[in-house]
């Protein structure tokens, strides 16, 4: 259970006891009216303590000074309140009038009052604030009206004391006229977040007003003593005060000065004023006219009626306007938001599509003429799959399945579509699926062409792996083959050879002919080597003029032509080789056997 509930139930139990005990009357009169008495100091009393605690845990503002004039409010109450148990319980003499209890009384309810309008308002209209201040006077002028009627004008008649008891003794029913307007007239312009606080202090107060009045109409007539009925409002209403130091105000949003008020909030002065209405009508059935008091009461309340009336036509005409307004600019917003959109769509680099649940593109942006060569129309309404390469059909067909099966899913694929120029360009492709929003109904491509990057990509790798001036396998690539053969002759029982090849004279032509010769003649070899070699075997330059072949057998295939000579700067050049050799045959040899020398020669013909 919460706070809250907490302090809602311990309150309901004491104001439960309190009412037993007036009904019961345990104890005699004398027991009623010290139980009363004693029963009234407690609740004003820990209203108090829980303000302050609220004012405290207020940001500094009008809230924070607003809780903190309640706790004052309610402290004085009490002090007044111990005050009259003093004279009555412990004293046992009649309450002396005027004394420090009215002091305490008036003093709490000034400061309650002081404190309602330091509560912060919602922000309002001008329109608004104006008919907020005509609700305020209607329902003052109608109190006024029922309480002059009941109360203020018999008082006012039959007091016949001094003048300062005349003015204490309409002090009372006029501060209830004050504090019940103050409270109506606050609810009514709270925001959203303080009306339930602001709402339980407003009925607290309220309470003390009509057990005020009750016990001044009672008084009057010679009706009242301690332990009546109505000295349950004294009890009731700082507990109210109480539970709205206690409860929590909602986080209110951003208030809209153009919100159309709730029905309660503009129907709330009609309430007092129909029953001042009735008030009116009845003293004229029974007198036959109205004072003249009265009359000009009843007059200024009709005429703040009028007044307010014309106020909400007025506000009604600005809200329509504002309203038409904002309806305008708003529209004009989503307006240039759509044109925003298309044009970032149309003129985006990457391509964007919707296809349905069958892969048919139901919309194209504009750029995939630029991606793919085709206008929208042309791919408008074709099978997508149709367009992507036979290898890559399988993957993207999986991708796609993938995000049919998971709405809202993000699934990346890259693969190779048909240009309409007839050559395939790499795209990647983010597919979202987006059938179950109301707009889309499809999955959606957005796609980017990654050609550039892939052959980037290509290019990189084959550099890393191969030498830049032959083209022929490096060093890494190399060992990693001879790795390879080596583990497989030991599974298949496969015999593998290593040919170390080495150009002789070499620097006589790097001398002679100059570098640009000697790459050449490099590049030839290669390609030669390249040439003589099966797709199981191969060729890698490790160094500057040496080649080494790994062969899966050691055969007499790489045994060059001599049909031909080397063309170097118009010159023919004959150029011979040294092999070193290395068989898996001949692994359980001493290292002196395993190589040998040829040197045949081999002839090239490449133009320079």
């Amino acid at each position: 259970m919460t706070r809250f509930r907490w302090a809602l139930t311990a309150s309901s139990m004491m104001a439960a006891f309190h009412l037993f005990w007036l009904i019961t009357k345990i104890g005699g009169t004398k027991g009623v009216t010290a139980a009363s008495d004693l029963i009234q100091i407690v609740p004003p009393l820990v209203a108090s303590i829980y303000c302050a605690a609220r004012a405290r845990r207020e940001p500094r503002g009008g809230s924070r000074r607003a809780w903190g004039f309640l706790a004052a409010s309610q402290a004085s109450w009490s002090l007044g309140a111990a005050t009259w148990t003093l004279y009555e319980v412990v004293l046992r003499v009649e309450v002396p009038f005027p004394s420090v209890a009215d002091l305490g009384f008036l003093s709490g309810v000034v400061l309650a009052v002081v404190g309602l309008l330091m509560f912060p308002a919602a922000p309002q209209r001008i329109f608004s604030r104006l008919r907020t201040v005509l609700d305020g006077a209607i329902i003052g002028g109608s109190v006024l009206f029922i309480s002059w009627t009941t109360v203020l004008g018999p008082t006012y008649r039959e007091h016949e004391a001094g003048l300062l008891q005349q003015v204490l003794t309409l002090a009372y029913p006029l501060s209830d006229v004050v504090i019940v307007t103050a409270a109506v007239f606050v609810v009514a312009r709270a925001g959203r977040g303080n009306r339930i606080p602001l709402g339980l202090v407003a009925a607290g107060l309220l309470t003390y007003g009509l057990a005020d009045s009750s016990f001044i109409f009672l008084d009057l007539r010679g009706a009242y003593s301690t332990g009546s009925l109505i000295d349950l409002g004294w009890t009731v209403g700082p507990l109210l005060i109480f539970l709205g130091a206690l409860a929590k105000g909602t986080a209110s949003r951003v208030h809209d000065r153009d919100e159309v008020p709730h029905n309660s909030i503009l129907m709330l002065p009609y309430v007092p004023a129909v029953l001042a209405l009735g008030t009116a009508g009845s003293i004229v059935i029974s007198h036959g006219k109205l004072e003249s008091f009265l009359v000009w009461n009843g007059l200024a309340v009709v005429f703040a009626l009028a007044l307010r009336q014309l106020m909400i036509l007025l506000e009604n005409v600005s809200l329509s306007r504002n309203l038409e307004a904002r309806v305008e600019a708003r529209t004009a917003e989503l307006s240039a938001s759509e044109e925003r959109f298309r044009s970032l769509v149309q003129n985006s680099s990457d391509l964007i599509a919707i296809v349905s649940q069958d892969a048919i593109l139901s919309y194209v942006s504009q750029s995939v003429e630029r991606v793919l060569g085709y206008t929208p129309a042309a791919m408008k309404g074709t099978d997508f799959m149709a367009h992507v390469h036979e290898k890559d059909r399988h993957s993207v067909l999986a991708s796609f399945a993938g995000a049919l099966n998971q709405p809202g899913l993000a699934v990346t694929v890259e693969c190779r579509v048909l240009h309409r120029g007839g050559h395939a360009s790499h795209l990647e492709i983010v597919m979202t699926n987006l059938l179950l929003d109301a707009s889309v109904r499809g999955i959606v491509l957005n796609a980017r062409d990654v050609t550039e990057r892939r052959k980037l990509e290509e290019q990189l790798s084959h550099q890393a792996f191969h030498d830049p001036l032959t083209g022929l396998a490096n060093r890494a690539v190399f060992r990693d083959r001879v790795e390879h053969a080596l583990r497989r002759t030991e599974r298949m029982n496969e015999p593998v050879a290593v040919l170390f090849l080495d150009l002789d004279g070499f620097k006589a032509v790097n001398d002679s002919l100059g570098h640009a010769a000697g790459d050449q003649l490099l590049v030839e070899f290669g390609k030669r080597l390249s040439a003589w070699s099966r797709p199981g075997d191969t060729v890698a330059r490790l160094g500057e003029t040496n080649s080494p072949s790994c062969s899966k057998e050691y055969s007499s295939r790489m045994k060059p032509s001599r049909s031909r000579a080397a063309s170097l700067r118009s010159r023919e050049r004959n150029t011979s080789w040294t092999a070193d050799t290395c068989s898996s045959e001949r692994a359980s040899e001493s290292p002196s056997s395993r190589s040998g020398r040829i040197a045949p020669t081999f002839s090239c013909a490449t133009p320079m």
